[in-house]
């Protein structure tokens, strides 16, 4: 095994964003549950759940499922630090990686600190810069451990996948803007919407397919 640090780094990386997978599940589970007893999804408080005809061990269900989900987050953020963290000691991108995650908490640590509607959008935008910039890394550094090790189809598979995360972000963003400049009640928000969730699903799937050929071929 010729770079093990990245190894273990890339390893660490893929079973974070399988835990992240997990945790999607956990919470559309706990607001289906939700739904299932007429809760109103935009207006979740305990005032709001008294007055709804939800059973108490239903109400359980969603708050477990959603405790569960909230916790899992934490593990596969600190899972996915530390994996970065491991990387780095054989490839400088996970160093630029670990700089975007670290702005990225930054950030947080503001927004819940001064609690502000204008920081929030500010927070939420830097939030998908940063995500994009640390995913951009990873598979960057992919990119150059492949080289090294001239697998040939390891890297052009991470190439391909950095492309597709970059366009994802990019129509993102446009969509974004689009829905701020003409509501977002219009049809074709809706439309790019749906489009812009079904491109980051497949760019999301081909992140994790690169994790894992990344790993395969590192622990070779």
């Amino acid at each position: 095994m010729k770079f093990p640090n990245a190894y273990k780094g890339i390893k660490k990386i893929h079973l974070a964003e399988l835990l992240m997978i997990l945790c999607t599940v956990l919470a559309i589970a706990s607001l289906f549950v939700l739904a299932w007893n007429n809760v109103d999804l935009q207006n979740v408080t305990e005032e709001a759940l008294a007055e709804s005809s939800i059973s108490k061990g239903a109400a359980g269900t969603a708050a477990g499922l959603s405790l569960a989900s909230g916790l899992l987050i934490i593990v596969a953020f600190i899972l996915e630090l530390v994996g970065v963290i491991n990387g780095m000691k054989d490839d400088d991108n996970f160093k630029y990686a670990l700089a975007a995650i670290g702005m990225g908490i930054v950030l947080n640590v503001l927004k819940s600190v001064l609690k502000s509607d204008f920081l929030d959008d500010w927070a939420n935008t830097g939030n998908n810069i940063f995500s994009y910039l640390a995913t951009w890394y990873i598979l960057t550094a992919i990119v150059n451990l492949a080289e090294k090790l001239f697998n040939n189809d390891v890297k052009e598979l991470a190439k391909k996948t950095r492309i597709i995360v970059s366009c994802t972000y990019i129509f993102s963003v446009v969509a974004n803007a689009v829905a701020a400049l003409i509501g977002s009640s219009a049809t074709v928000v809706t439309i790019l919407g749906v489009a812009a969730l079904v491109i980051e699903i497949v760019s999301y799937l081909l992140f994790l397919r690169a994790l894992s050929q990344g790993k395969k071929m590192l622990a070779q």
